[in-house]
């Protein structure tokens, strides 16, 4: 809590991956699980930068999601604290769904912008039938990805072009 207060996002990360890996079994490592996912989130810049911390963040939310489906009464913990952590847990149950969403969004995105920057720019590199299988690939995986989202559909689209100027001689 207090590295993150204090913008120290590194140092936040090491201690909240020391009290995982050192008690996995605590009631603790639950809010840790949560709060890796988001710190990395935080650290998210955009879909046309580095996509490393978008992937950390989508495994610690998964992992979150798998691990923490449920949780159980400590031994000693009150029924009372036991039921305030119930509802902490929830919400942040219900904050891991929206925060994986948003992070597979972040990805597709990212996913999108290469493939458009193949279709629109790869033939100042390439032969155009070299570079329409990349764009294709990475519209590809931004649908796979998040396949509900504003990125799947305009990669659906993009895809539907591609395939109108392959079939046009």
């Amino acid at each position: 809590e207090i590295a993150r207060r204090d913008n120290k996002e590194v140092e936040a990360i090491d201690s909240l991956e020391r009290l995982i890996n050192l008690y996995p079994e605590d009631r603790l490592s639950e809010k840790a699980y949560f709060d890796l996912a988001v710190i990395h989130e935080s650290m998210v810049k955009g879909p046309l930068y580095d996509q490393g911390a978008t992937l950390k963040a989508v495994n610690f939310f998964e992992d979150y999601l798998i691990l923490f489906e449920a949780i159980d009464r400590a031994p000693r913990e009150s029924e009372n604290d036991f039921a305030k952590r119930r509802e902490s847990w929830r919400v942040r149950l219900a904050k891991a769904e929206q925060g994986l969403a948003r992070m597979r969004d972040m990805l597709a995105r990212s996913k999108l912008e290469i493939g458009k920057f193949y279709h629109n720019h790869g033939h100042k590199f390439a032969p155009r039938g070299s570079v329409e299988q990349p764009a294709r690939q990475y519209y590809n995986e931004a649908i796979t990805i998040a396949p509900n989202s504003e990125s799947a559909r305009i990669a659906a689209e993009l895809l539907k072009t591609l395939d109108k100027t392959k079939s046009q001689p």
